[in-house]
């Protein structure tokens, strides 16, 4: 099963938003090294100026493992990569909805 983090970054403007995606793919890019990464991803918050991410773990052990691997080995350019708590706010107003173990799932007939 699956550990997820899903949240959601309300922007102020088009530029916020288009600055943390480029940020989102580049820190998801370093976060994928570290051991338990699933892959992130982010979608469109329909009628709002918004994004919804989530973000997969093996576990939440190997989560926090990685992050503070990550604070370790980046130093200074961890904030960067994490941002507080691991959601960067410095592009807009973060709601955390979610964090838990996927307890069930029904695979696609169509994959």
């Amino acid at each position: 099963m699956t550990y997820r983090v899903v949240f959601e970054v309300a922007f102020a403007s088009d530029e916020d938003r288009t600055d943390y995606i480029a940020s989102w793919e580049a820190g998801s890019e370093v976060i994928q090294t570290y051991p338990g990464a699933r892959g992130t991803r982010l979608h469109s918050a329909l009628g709002r100026n918004g994004v919804f991410a989530v973000a997969e773990w093996e576990s939440k052990e190997a989560r926090d493992a990685a992050f503070e691997a990550i604070r370790r080995d980046h130093g200074e350019d961890a904030d960067r990569i994490l941002g507080e708590n691991g959601y960067d706010e410095q592009f807009g107003e973060v709601t955390l909805f979610a964090t838990g173990d996927e307890i069930a799932a029904v695979p696609s007939i169509h994959a």
